[in-house]
């Protein structure tokens, strides 16, 4: 589960499934999910409060760079309205 689902008053939204996304990634790379305890108390814990290990070979991340910043979210939008193909020049789709 996402942080922003530990809240109250929280709904799911496009930030859970990118939270999803970055744990289905995380456990493809190193085998294991990025936050594993057999308590879930513990766990919300961990996932509240802790960073997952590093990746070994993958660089620390960096603070994105100001048009990365208003570009991902036009992108993310565009992905969830089905059309995002139309916008993509070259594709001729």
């Amino acid at each position: 589960m996402s942080p922003e689902l530990f809240s109250e008053n929280s709904t799911h939204s496009s930030a859970s499934d990118l939270w999803a996304l970055g744990c289905v990634l995380y456990e493809a790379a190193m085998g294991r999910p990025p936050f594993l305890n057999s308590s879930f108390n513990q766990l919300v814990h961990e996932i509240l409060h802790n960073e997952p290990a590093p990746i070994p070979g993958v660089p620390a991340p960096r603070a994105p760079c100001p048009r990365a910043r208003h570009s991902v979210p036009r992108l993310w939008a565009l992905w969830l309205d089905g059309r995002w193909w139309a916008r993509v020049p070259g594709l001729g789709l």
